[in-house]
């Protein structure tokens, strides 16, 4: 079998740039959902928007039956460019296509049950009128069907366009504020949320298939699809797919349990609080997604270069998570307040975010480990405590919702974290040579004065009272903290992280 090299029509991006569209991507949909939630809720109502939320949850859960295959195009797409002989890109992309039509069945299966279920026992108690049901059911549909080609989003970042990818995202968020913003002003119903909310989830994904035409990629043809080629791309993928199954999980779980236990309006809140702590999660995430490719290319030819990359991300990562964190603690209740207005529990989301916020500081310890794990070839090495921690989230949750609502969930989040990140780093010194010693030089020790920077803002609140000590100590915090970045730029090695983003993706 021939796929013969592919003519490229535009120059591949570096690390840099694809953190710079990452990042924007990332602020863009945080914005976009700290603006809309207000105005959902104030037109379509708490619950109406909750049983959605939930269905929502469902199809996005469901993605996650393609085994994972969009971590082995990535992974393989790079390692291809890197001289690896044995990656086709056109045997790649295609088989992985195939793959993803049947996966999409299966989902398509899966959906329509779990949907059924969730309908009949919840989601008619809120008296969503029968029309605007079939509707949320086959939005539901068409993100679960367009699993079809989301292959081809995994194609432009391995081979290098991952800024196109997340202009690609920015795209799709542009899309769900003027959709939504429509929905609201000319069709108030949550129908017309969720067509809105569904056209921005799908666009990006063909505008990725669009991109991987315009330049020529790769070629999908039925004589490329192979057996053994998903068998190669199974032995890696599954690994990858199962702590990232598990993650979705763990991320989709506390909807889901507050649907079947609570009520959809709890549903709604709670997804407030948890679209903060997703959205700062989803630019960390963003900002490391442009590393996987570089891993997967430096650790063919340059283990030492792989570790010093490593450790950069690390840095970057943990630094991101407590800036980003500590300003919105901080920030929480005029944040708040402007935001949902006096209606909304207030007190119950702002508790609740401020504890998914808190163990989002500690996730960022992991969050790189798993993707450069997977570059290193060990994907799966961290399955038993992203299980482990599910598990506990979820036993606990059973136990403290009832009794403390959805700050309940929250606490059962956060509080198993502290031993999963120990154990994380312990496993990561067999899977990418992580020592200890080197991790709390290049990682934690910079980061120390910025935490406490960040100790003194909340004390000063806690002191002073008021709204004007918030904002004080919120944009103090944030000045404060790029002065103390700054002055100790040496030690946190700033010329080897300007070294990293140069690296193409």
């Amino acid at each position: 079998m021939k796929s013969g090299p592919r003519r490229r029509t535009a120059t591949t991006g570096s690390a840099g740039k694809g953190i710079s569209f990452s990042a924007l991507a990332g602020v863009a949909s945080l914005l976009a959902a700290l603006l809309l939630l207000p105005l959902i809720i104030a037109t379509v109502g708490p619950e109406d928007y909750g049983v959605w939320l939930v269905i929502l949850a469902i199809a996005s859960f469901l993605f996650y039956l393609d085994l994972g295959v969009g971590s082995a195009v990535v992974h393989f797409m790079a390692r291809s460019r890197s001289g690896d002989e044995s990656s086709k890109p056109d045997a790649i992309a295609s088989t992985a296509h195939a793959w993803s039509v049947v996966a999409a069945g299966g989902a398509a299966v899966a959906f329509g049950i779990l949907s059924w279920v969730y309908i009949s026992t919840q989601g008619t108690s809120t008296g969503i009128p029968q029309g605007d049901l079939v509707i949320l059911v086959g939005c539901g549909y068409a993100l679960v069907l367009s699993m079809v080609l989301r292959p081809m989003s995994s194609v432009l970042s391995g081979a290098g366009f991952l800024h196109i990818e997340r202009g690609n995202q920015i795209f799709g968020v542009a899309i769900r504020i003027l959709g939504t913003l429509a929905a609201c002003s000319f069709s108030p119903s949550v129908g017309a949320v969720a067509i809105a909310e569904t056209l921005a989830l799908v666009a990006p994904t063909i505008a990725s298939l669009v991109g991987v035409r315009k330049r020529n990629l790769v070629r999908i043809r039925v004589q490329y699809v192979s057996r053994s080629e998903l068998q190669r791309m199974f032995r890696y993928s599954v690994g990858a797919f199962s702590v990232s199954m598990v993650g979705a999980a763990i991320l989709q779980c506390g909807t889901l349990l507050i649907g079947y236990m609570g009520s959809p309006a709890q549903v709604t809140y709670f997804n407030a609080a948890f679209r903060i702590y997703s959205s700062v999660r989803q630019i960390i995430g963003w900002l490391t997604d442009p590393f996987r490719p570089v891993l997967s290319r430096l650790f063919v030819k340059d283990h030492a270069k792989a570790g010093t990359v490593l450790y950069d991300l690390l840095f970057v990562a943990f630094i991101t998570s407590a800036t980003g964190c500590v300003f919105l603690i901080l920030s929480l209740p005029l944040l708040l307040e402007v935001w949902l207005g006096q209606g909304a529990p207030l007190l119950e989301v702002q508790n609740a975010a401020s504890i998914l916020l808190a163990g989002l500081i500690l996730n960022a310890i992991h969050i790189p480990l798993i993707p450069a794990s997977d570059a290193a070839g060990r994907p799966g090495a961290f399955l038993p405590h992203q299980t482990a921690w599910l598990i506990c989230y979820a036993g606990l949750s059973i136990v403290l919702f009832p009794h403390f609502g959805i700050t309940g969930v929250t606490l059962a989040m956060t509080a198993p974290l502290p031993i999963i990140e120990l154990a994380y780093l312990i496993r990561a010194q067999s899977t990418v040579g992580l020592a200890g010693n080197m991790w709390h030089k290049r990682v934690i020790r910079p980061s120390l004065p910025v935490l406490f920077v960040g100790l003194l803002a909340a004390i000063f609140i806690f002191a002073m009272q008021g709204r004007l000590s918030i904002i004080i100590a919120s944009f103090g915090f944030i000045v404060l903290t790029f002065l103390t970045l700054f002055l100790s730029r040496k030690l946190w090695s700033y010329k080897s992280i300007l070294s990293s983003l140069r690296l193409e993706s």
